[in-house]
């Protein structure tokens, strides 16, 4: 195999490894549903790293089921809250502005105020005095998630000090960006409901209008920080100096100006007992800000895997029907699970790893562009993000012309031995030159998230300048009555226009894959024009079923899809665009499949090729195959087609 530091650590699972999380999660912007052709624009972010809204959507069963004899006394079920004025006090901004004078007087006032946004829109712009607790939904909506537990993953010091101190409280204020009334799924509504439940005597409620009505009206009361541990407590009086920045809704409109990305300024935090350290965890204290945006830490932070599944193969098969390599053999037997279980954690183990370090480098400097695995763009431009911690990496991040920023990687594997996971900054070659010196090319793809309405032009751009000819979508518009992906594509009769291109819908047709009704694949066709008299023909198939976080009941439909869309590529058109929602979890499962197929096809390999893809993958794009089910299904789709195509595979051979 040729050398080039370019694929992940860990081509082999290490010998002895424990189970441990399997599915992911991410960060949606916004859970509100639309009518489908008319899908609203506000799941778009304002700004980067916005709080963490239900991003931890399939986490919550993962350690409810421990694999190992002891049981755990049942747990009361979570707490719920209906904001009412019995159970939520709504504070004006005049109310709440008094406490703050009563407190800086010593008046016997104890305010305990609590800005429940994500850490970069505190520093953007808060109350003086405010602490700041950014906990995702998910996690927070638990019964286990006390307020002890709060306590443990707050990052100043300070603002540990006065949250422990909130039995002495005499009132209590929540405040979020702008909520009149908060819903019953927010940070608010959480947090409230679990005041109530440790018995808070004092006074409970929200500041109605949130941050935005109370600066609006008191902006002298409001301050920036790049730390909220500074020197003074917080409710001092010696908050530091006012501000009069402008409100987070138009931070949009100012991202035209390039930052320069530092995140030294960010505060450390201390490692607490309760988040374990795994066996290639590094230290923490300088990226300790966006611990829980990287995913690993939070789903890893309980121990190993301990969920288990297990391969499922054809009916009717028999060991011995099918001749098959022995590395996917092995999956197949009673220690099958255990060892997927491992094999996926060691590929969780280096991306944490791999993710840390870049925190690390972006946190000591200012030169963030000479890290091949930069996320700075993906931050910067967080407005442009469907989730909060899918960023892409600056080697293989999609390009447009004009400097434009899309939330898109380029995904190719390429015959090349594993670099050092953790080197401070690894030398990585850009995908053409990995090309270059591939014994052979593989499959091509850039893989995407959902088009907000916001990108939509973008995305297209992306079509066009990467000549593509096939968009493969492995997801809904709405699932399970949140937002999944905007429609982006025009309907009968109705020409889309973003900029010099125009996208008209051909045709449109659906197919069924297998006897299930949601197992189906709509076929559409789009022709694009450009202003300067350039068409194509561009080919869309979207398939039903394969929901978000799941798998579908068997391989069949994906495999057609699959065939289908390989069908459709010409052999000189630009890579292939596939996206689910944040292009990570299905994309990343298509994007597997299709490649160790294609490697099958020429080479029958006596090592494990779908273990070493994913892992290659990983270092081109965070959380690709984003969950152990999702892992495991990707060896079931190879069996399958591994045992209805014999001939194929023995002739690669």
């Amino acid at each position: 195999m040729i050398e080039c530091t370019t694929t992940p650590n860990g081509l082999h699972p290490p010998p002895s490894a424990s189970g441990g999380p399997s599915d992911s999660y991410f960060t949606p912007h916004d859970t509100t549903t639309s009518e489908p052709l008319t899908t609203p624009y506000f799941t778009a972010p304002r700004s980067p790293l916005l709080q963490h809204q239900d991003f931890f959507n399939a986490i919550q069963t993962r350690y409810t089921t421990p694999f190992a004899e002891t049981r755990k006394a049942p747990v009361a079920p979570a707490p719920r809250f209906q904001p009412s004025g019995t159970t939520l006090i709504p504070f004006t901004t005049a109310q709440v502005h008094e406490l703050l004078q009563l407190q800086n007087q010593n008046q016997n006032q104890h305010l305990l105020l609590i800005d429940t946004r994500s850490f970069v829109h505190y520093s953007h712009l808060h109350v003086k005095g405010a602490i700041n607790v950014s906990i995702p939904n998910t996690i927070l909506k638990r019964p286990s998630f006390t307020l002890e537990k709060v306590l443990e993953v707050i990052v100043s010091e300070s603002h540990r000090q006065a949250w422990a101190g909130w039995p002495h409280a005499t009132h209590i204020v929540l405040y979020d960006q702008a909520s009149d009334l908060p819903e019953s799924n927010t940070a608010i509504a959480y947090l409230a409901a679990k005041f109530r439940l440790a018995d808070f005597q004092g006074k409970l409620g929200y500041l109605k209008g949130g941050l935005n009505a109370f600066h609006h009206t008191y902006p002298s009361r409001c301050t920036t920080s790049s730390s909220p541990s500074s020197s003074s407590s917080p409710l001092s009086p010696s908050a530091s100096a006012t501000t009069h920045a402008p409100p987070l809704a138009t931070a949009a409109a100012t991202r035209q100006k390039k930052p320069v990305m530092h995140l030294g300024a960010l505060p450390p935090a201390p490692i607490t007992p309760g988040l374990m350290a795994g066996p290639f965890t590094a230290p923490m204290a300088s990226h300790n800000p966006f611990f829980s945006n990287i995913r690993q830490n939070m789903e890893l932070s309980h121990g190993s895997i301990k969920e288990r599944f297990p391969v499922r193969p054809p009916p009717q098969y028999h060991a011995g029907d099918a001749q098959i390599p022995d590395w996917l053999h092995h999956t197949l037997t009673a220690d099958g699970p255990r060892k997927l279980a491992e094999m996926y954690e060691s590929i969780e183990r280096a991306e944490q790893k791999r993710l840390q370090s870049v925190m690390s480098h972006h946190s000591n400097t200012t030169a963030c562009q000479d890290h091949p695995l930069s996320i700075v763009a993906g931050i910067e431009m967080g407005a442009l993000n469907r989730y909060t911690n899918i960023w892409p990496f600056e080697y293989t991040r999609v390009k447009l012309q004009g400097s434009r920023y899309m939330n898109a990687s380029y995904i190719e594997y390429t015959d090349c031995d594993p670099a050092v996971v953790g080197e401070e900054i690894p030398n990585l070659r850009t995908l053409d030159e990995q090309r270059r010196m591939s014994k052979r090319l593989y499959r091509r793809y850039i893989s995407t998230q959902g088009p907000l309405p916001a990108t939509f032009a973008d995305f297209w751009s992306m079509v066009w300048e990467q000549n593509a000819r096939v968009i493969v979508m492995l997801t809904k518009e709405e699932e399970m009555n949140r937002i999944k992906c905007h429609r982006y594509w025009p309907t009968t009769g109705s020409p889309m226009q973003f900029g010099p291109l125009r996208v008209s819908l051909q045709s449109e047709t659906v197919e069924s894959l297998s006897g299930r009704d949601e197992d189906q694949m709509v076929i559409r066709s789009f022709v694009c024009q450009h202003e300067n008299g350039q068409q194509r023909t561009v080919h869309h198939l979207q398939y039903h079923g394969w929901m978000d976080f799941g798998v579908p009941d068997d391989p069949k439909g994906t495999l057609k899809l699959i065939h289908k869309a390989n069908a459709l590529q010409p052999a000189e058109a630009g890579p292939m665009i596939v996206h689910c929602s944040a292009g990570c979890g299905r994309a990343g499962a298509f994007c597997t499949i299709d490649t160790v197929l294609f490697r099958l096809q020429n080479n029958p390999y006596h090592h494990d090729v779908l273990y070493q893809t994913v892992s290659k993958f990983r270092e081109q794009r965070v959380s690709m195959v984003q969950t152990l089910r999702q892992f495991v299904f990707c060896y079931e789709a190879v069996l399958w087609w591994m045992c209805f195509n014999q001939d194929i595979y023995h002739r690669g051979g």
